[in-house]
């Protein structure tokens, strides 16, 4: 029923919508893979019965750089499988696009050469410019689009309350100038998560064993066993973020996979090197502010013991020629 209810709803927005394109923010996370799961199946249908489709699907991927190792590979495997996919099956119909941070504007390049401070709750400056501005640098470009979100309201009772007040009750509405379409609003977690058990990925024939595996690993409920319930409110995102007090994540991973205690280690490092003050320019009214350049050294120095050990936490860097060459230019400043 609540499968059928979703292709419903993306039937009746491209019924209604048709003109425009369709974007989809794709994690990697369940719900999201499930959001892109409906879609391509609901493609499969309209392309055998001719029903009606959006102009053109957009599936992006914000990819900040620094995603958990575990959780990147993964969601640039998916993200390549349905590239593959679509292009055989549905021509030029769906469009994958990998967004990463502008020019000078990944994480260590503003720490490093900038002298940003980490990034905690009051100057959460990580997530604009790693993900929103891409993001939204891209959209801008696209015009009117109907977004395609994995929200649900049974998330959380905060995430309910907010969409009730933003009036988002239904799987279709408008918000903003700006089409939502939620086909997963009314879905449980113990529905994704059966969803996920019996169903195999379209886009590649396999099961979803992986993705519920990185969601077991990184479980951050306290002494569970392999028969409790998977818990919907699971952080994945980047290693080095230290916006969280306590990156349950991380410690998970860790105990698991020792290698990932590394990344904890140097996260925390980093997080001690901005809330020291010798490490911090002094402003005129006695305010700490950039990191001066003992600190900036002291963040490139943590990132230069971390490499060798654990390359894969830089995969990021590595893959973009001009990003590699910063990256060993700072693990060789002593």
């Amino acid at each position: 029923m609540l499968v059928s209810g979703s292709l419903r709803t993306l039937y009746k927005t491209a019924k209604i919508y048709n003109e425009y394109p369709w974007e989809i923010g794709f994690s990697g996370g369940k719900d999201s893979t499930i959001v892109c799961h409906l879609v391509i199946e609901y493609l499969r249908r309209a392309v055998v019965r001719m029903l009606p489709k959006p102009s053109t699907i957009h599936i992006i991927y914000s990819d900040t750089l620094l995603d958990a190792p575990i959780l990147r590979q993964h969601t640039l495997q998916i993200i390549n499988d349905i590239k593959k996919f679509s292009q055989s099956r549905f021509s030029d119909l769906i469009q994958v696009h990998i967004l990463k941070p502008k020019e000078g504007q990944d994480f260590f390049s503003l720490m490093i050469e900038r002298g940003y401070p980490a990034p905690h709750r009051r100057f959460r400056w990580c997530m604009d410019r790693l993900k929103i501005d891409p993001t939204a640098s891209f959209l801008g470009k696209i015009g009117k689009y109907v977004m395609i979100t994995g929200v649900r309201r049974d998330e959380s009772v905060a995430r309910a309350r907010n969409m009730v007040k933003r009036g988002q009750t239904r799987a279709i509405s408008s918000m903003d100038d700006m089409i939502i379409v939620a086909p997963i609003l009314f879905w449980k977690v113990e529905d994704v998560w059966s969803f996920l058990r019996i169903c195999k990925q379209p886009w590649n024939g396999n099961t979803y064993e992986k993705l519920e595996v990185i969601y077991r690993a990184t479980d951050t409920l306290q002494g569970c066993t392999e028969g409790c319930q998977i818990t919907p409110n699971n952080r994945f995102g980047c290693w080095v973020c230290t916006v969280v007090e306590r990156d349950k994540m991380l410690e998970r991973l860790g105990a698991l996979y020792p290698h990932y205690s590394m990344l904890h280690k140097a996260k925390e490092e980093i997080r001690k090197i901005s809330l020291t003050p010798q490490y911090r320019e002094r402003k005129p009214d006695g305010t700490y502010g950039r990191l001066n350049e003992a600190g900036r050294r002291a963040v490139a120095s943590v990132i230069s013991k971390l490499y060798p050990l654990f390359p894969e936490a830089f995969e990021g860097y590595l893959e973009d020629a001009q990003l590699r060459e910063k990256l060993f230019k700072w693990i060789s400043i002593k």
